[in-house]
């Protein structure tokens, strides 16, 4: 009878879970596909991915351990190695095959968008939460940073469980909290430098909840282990700069003092573009300008007019945080790139599902919220070619392929290799070529290579290039050439 009771009780529990969460889990599935469904075939692996691929390759193989990340696009300035770590393990399961960074990817991904429907539940009412997690699953843009490697693909779940750890942190003010929240902006600001506009927030939140704190001491403690946990982690970077003669310093000095901004115009200008970029990379990308800043607007005032919320202070921290980043990113200069607003995707998605249930009111507001969420994927399926294009040649293979070129060519090491025209990369080559045994130089490297190899992709000028590793090669003699795809390769040695 212990037994049959036993068994009885944890099938309750169990039906009790899936009912519970049954439009989450079916919304769930759909995250999966959504992710995992043909990504060898569809996913990005250009020249960064190669070159991250080969310095993951190398941490998985003790054979280098960098102290330092890849170059940020915001005034060309390196970030930190986190990123490397993390997705380390993956390349080792796939048996170094470069999908399985990808692959990790799309499963921290699918980690994420759970925890963050468990804790959005415990603040907010189901049809919140259900919407929401809608949203960010069928974000055409979410999904597009979740299908491949890259370091700021994952810096929209980094920097909303930053926000979360501030709210539990102003809640509890306990200091594990305070260690976790260190940690996180961290994290996140290793994925992209604009994270760091999360830092403002929490200061702004520090000082307001410093000011009410009947025990000044503790909380200043406090504040204290959450700049030693993001200067902890971020250590590596910062030995780096200091042996760099402070390299990365010098790189934020230049970008803040730039008098430049991205409308070309007065800042006003420059903040209506930012939010209008802001709206097409959450809504449609057919969205105009005008029509995003209304919009934007819409929701900022609806969300501050609300009334009877069941937790004020996650939403404020939210709203905050969204109004930060827009008059902070609107300060620089340079393009609106989708990656560039990964720090507030999930934050203007939550505020958006708070305004969507909070002004429905109808009793048919079930149907309504159909309806919108079905308006919402359509306006996504801009971004679902996986789904609707047959694949093509992958990425993957293409650099596997070329790289497989070159057996038999090779005759004397190490070499060196150049794709032209010069804004071509070649990490993805770099990889593959490792990865046969090859012992190819670094792109920057000065030390004289044997053999050079030319990359074309059109016609081009091999051995009278100006790029600075076909000018400094000396003796230059052009020995042989093939194609692969649409490459030609030119084999140059000396004379």
């Amino acid at each position: 009878m212990k037994v049959i009771f036993k068994y009885t009780a944890i099938s309750d529990f169990i039906t009790s879970i899936v009912s519970d969460y049954k439009p989450f889990l079916f919304l769930l599935f759909i995250a999966i596909f959504l992710r995992f469904y043909k990504i060898e075939a569809f996913m990005t692996f250009l020249g960064d991915q190669g070159r991250d691929a080969l310095i993951v390759k190398n941490i998985i193989t003790f054979h280098h351990f960098p102290a330092v990340g890849p170059p940020s696009s915001v005034g060309q300035l390196y970030l930190g190695p986190f990123y490397y770590y993390l997705i380390s393990p993956f390349i080792l399961i796939s048996n170094f095959d470069p999908v399985g960074l990808g692959l990790g990817v799309a499963s921290i991904w699918i980690i994420g968008i759970i925890a963050a429907y468990i804790f959005v539940k415990k603040i907010a009412n189901n049809k919140t939460t259900v919407i929401f997690s809608a949203l960010i699953i069928f974000s055409a843009e979410l999904i597009k940073l979740g299908r491949f490697s890259w370091n700021p693909n994952l810096l929209p779940i980094f920097g909303f469980f930053t926000i979360i750890t501030l709210h539990k942190w102003i809640l509890a003010k306990k200091r594990r909290y305070a260690l976790i929240l260190g940690a996180l902006l961290s994290f996140s600001v290793q994925l992209h430098y604009l994270a760091l506009l999360l830092g403002l927030v929490i200061l702004i939140y520090g000082l307001i909840e410093l000011s009410k704190s009947e025990d000044k001491k503790e909380f200043l403690i406090q504040l204290g282990l959450i700049g030693f946990m993001f200067i902890f982690f971020l250590s590596p970077l910062i030995f780096f700069d200091i042996r760099h003669d402070y390299l990365n310093l010098k790189g934020f000095i230049s970008l803040l003092t730039k008098d430049t901004n991205a409308g070309g115009g007065s800042y006003l200008a420059n903040l209506f573009i930012t939010i209008g970029y802001l709206i097409k990379n959450t809504i449609n990308p057919n969205v105009p300008i005008w029509l995003g800043a209304t919009i934007f607007t819409f929701i900022i005032t609806s969300v501050y007019k609300l009334k009877k919320i069941k937790d004020k202070l996650f939403i404020n921290i939210n709203l905050l945080t969204l109004i930060v980043f827009i008059l902070g990113f609107s300060l620089l200069d340079g393009s609106r790139f989708p990656h560039y607003f990964g720090t507030i995707y999930l934050s203007f998605y939550f505020l958006l599902a708070i305004v969507i249930t909070n002004l429905v009111k109808s009793k048919y507001k079930n149907i309504i919220f159909s309806i919108i969420i079905l308006f919402f994927v359509i306006l996504q399926t801009y971004g679902y070619q996986f789904i609707f294009e047959k694949p093509g040649f992958s990425k993957i293979n293409y650099a596997r392929t070329v790289a497989e070129s070159f057996s038999g060519k090779v005759t004397k090491e190490p070499i060196q290799i150049v794709a032209l025209p010069y804004t071509e990369t070649d990490g993805h080559f770099r990889y593959f070529l490792n990865l046969e045994g090859y012992k190819v130089l670094d792109h920057d490297s000065y030390q004289k290579a044997s053999e050079l190899y030319v990359l074309c992709r059109e016609e081009c000028l091999p051995t009278d290039d100006p790029h600075w590793q076909i000018a400094t090669f000396e003796n230059k003699l052009l020995q042989s050439s093939w194609k692969t795809n649409d490459v030609t390769i030119f084999k140059i040695v000396h004379k």
